[in-house]
């Protein structure tokens, strides 16, 4: 397993309080697995968030929000 530190950005309230839901309901807290287009390599992986959960940080001067996380993929 490898963990890699990412940053959610989200560009509206409504795509913010929708992946709030998706987060909670969907994943059950973050804890189950996703799937996901790796933007590195271009590939769907399988992921999951770990940490401390969700600390969203408001962006001076933008409508826009931000969620630094950590998500834990094989390989």
């Amino acid at each position: 397993l490898v963990t890699r530190p990412v940053s959610l950005m989200f560009n509206s309230k409504a795509d913010y309080l929708a992946f709030l839901d998706w987060f909670s309901v969907d994943l059950s807290e973050g804890a189950l697995w996703f799937d996901f287009v790796d933007p590195v390599r271009n590939t769907t992986r399988s992921g999951r968030f770990v940490g401390d959960g969700l600390k969203a940080q408001p962006v001076a001067g933008l409508n826009c929000w931000v969620i630094p996380m950590q998500i834990e993929t094989w390989g």
